[in-house]
């Protein structure tokens, strides 16, 4: 009697722990096949268009823009391949991106493993599997990003350097400005943007992509006066 078909599949995950919680329950699966795990992108890069596989489940957290460029690529190299990804972010950016490139699915981290097979099974079976909160955030960022563009361009690269905690002497050296001038500026993106002090700016400039926490810092009491 012949066994039944397993999708192929290679999981791409860098904590090890969860990547041998998850290479078990797909070696154990009826419906998958494992052929490769691998702990980062770049080893998986290297050998997983050679594999072909049907399905590459894929830990975007910690690589998030190495990984949507790979899920691209991946899209275009392997049109018969299914992605889906794990994540636990809540930046709408990054749901926007993976929105952007038509991932196959999308599932929190902090889901239950069960979870996992059931959004495997509709993956493998060519239907998508997006939780109605990643398509509703990716939706609304994309609204959100008709505000932005609504910016100038001198806007938009203020409204970044005082989210990356640049005081306004090092802003206007930068951009050569003075510093009453840059002063006006932050005071006009506040009323633009509808916030009320610089964590404000801090917090729209990361929700809406701009920056992210690595590149941001906690606004000092006294930060950004005409006397920095």
């Amino acid at each position: 009697m012949n066994s039944p078909f397993r999708f192929r599949t290679v999981l791409i995950e860098p904590e090890t722990l969860l990547r041998t919680m998850l290479a078990r329950m797909i070696l154990l699966s009826d419906h998958f096949c494992l052929v490769a795990d691998y702990p980062d992108l770049q080893t998986a890069r290297q050998n997983c268009f050679a594999l072909e596989p049907e399905i590459i489940v894929l830990d975007v957290d910690f690589a998030p823009e190495e990984s949507i460029d790979f899920i691209e690529i991946a899209g275009r190299q392997l049109p018969q391949t299914r992605v889906l990804v794990l994540s636990g972010t809540n930046n709408p950016a990054i749901v926007h991106e993976l929105s952007r490139v038509e991932v196959d699915g999308f599932i929190q981290r902090s889901e239950p493993i069960e979870i996992l097979e059931e959004a495997l099974i509709e993956v493998a079976n060519r239907k998508r599997y997006l939780p109605a909160a990643f398509v509703r955030q990716g939706r609304e960022f994309a609204e959100a990003l008709q505000e932005i563009h609504a910016l100038t361009t001198r806007e938009r690269l203020l409204l970044r350097k005082v989210a990356s905690g640049l005081t306004s002497r090092l802003i206007a050296t930068e951009m050569k400005l003075s510093p009453r001038s840059v002063e006006t500026y932050r005071s006009r993106l506040m009323r633009k943007l509808q916030v009320r002090n610089t964590a404000g700016l801090v917090d729209y400039a990361f929700r809406h992509g701009l920056i992210t926490h690595s590149t941001s810092v906690k606004p000092k009491t006294c930060e950004d006066n005409t006397k920095s």
